[in-house]
């Protein structure tokens, strides 16, 4: 167990996790720019995009040192941001956009920088699942967040046919040049009626919000010439079948290969249900049949 105490941390850098927009620039957290405008390191995704935002807050990068902190960099970018740390000097990590780590880099840093007893202070803000779920249709007290579906066909249908499954909303996200078909596995997977609640370009100009069955938010950007904008949906959870449902498959399946007893026992293990109570419906049903 570690303790991230701020007594432990004083005489060295603290490492801020600061969130930036997402798309709208006036989402902007008045924390976010004090911390970027006075720390001298900032670990970041890309240099270029990160020059980009500090010029569009008017924060000058004269003096600042950039250090890449994405996935393929991560081994390279720890050592020097914790040699940074161990100086008593500052440093800010954020993402392309958003809150850092949900689905960007950043973990093995966090943990380096916990086990270390750094202080880590959040800076928390815009972030594209929360503003999803804000205006989600879908009853969403629990969820599950996957991030980005894989990018291959299989391990994508794969991952699908898991939340087709799972019992509460799944959220993910997806890129333009694939939304459609991991709409088409779904549709695949018998999810035509399942409620899906999509959030495209989430708050910049042309936001779009749709919410309706697989099958209408499939036709829906199926029929576009082009999608733009990366997109961040929540598919409901599914239904479980009542265990009498469950119970009377499972013995349709088995009757013709084992004993009423035997069936009863796997029926009864399988759904939690009184195995006596199995018992007489097995026999209710091999009956019907005779």
């Amino acid at each position: 167990m570690t303790t991230n105490k701020i007594e432990n941390a004083t005489k060295l850098g603290r490492l801020f996790m600061v969130a930036t927009p997402i798309g709208n620039l006036q989402d902007v957290s008045i924390r976010c720019i004090e911390i970027l405008s006075t720390v001298k390191i900032i670990g970041c995704e890309n240099i270029n995009r990160t020059k980009i935002l500090l010029d569009s807050l008017n924060i000058s990068y004269r003096d600042t040192n950039f250090i890449v902190l994405n996935d393929p960099r991560e081994h390279i970018a720890i050592p020097r941001i914790v040699d940074n740390l161990y100086q008593g000097n500052d440093v800010a990590c954020i993402s392309d956009a958003g809150t850092p780590l949900v689905s960007d880099p950043g973990f093995e840093l966090i943990r380096r920088a916990h086990k270390l007893h750094f202080q880590i202070i959040p800076i928390p803000g815009p972030s594209s699942v929360t503003t999803l779920l804000s205006v989600c249709p879908i009853p969403i007290n629990e969820f599950k967040f996957v991030g980005y579906l894989p990018r291959k066909s299989q391990a994508r249908k794969r991952r699908l046919f898991e939340l087709s499954n799972a019992q509460v909303p799944s959220v993910f996200f997806e890129v333009p040049q694939r939304i459609v078909s991991s709409l088409e596995i779904m549709l695949e997977l018998d999810l035509l009626e399942r409620s899906i609640f999509v959030g495209r370009e989430l708050t910049k100009c042309f936001e779009e919000l749709l919410w309706g069955t697989v099958a209408e938010v499939y036709h829906t950007l199926k029929n576009r010439d082009t999608i733009k904008g990366e997109f961040v949906a929540a598919l409901d959870g599914s239904v479980p079948e009542p265990p009498d449902i469950v119970a009377d498959s499972l013995i349709e399946q088995l009757l013709p290969h084992l004993k009423n007893s035997e069936i009863s026992r796997i029926v009864s293990k399988v759904t939690q249900g009184d195995r006596k109570q199995i018992y007489r419906r097995i026999v209710s049903i091999r009956e019907q049949k005779c």
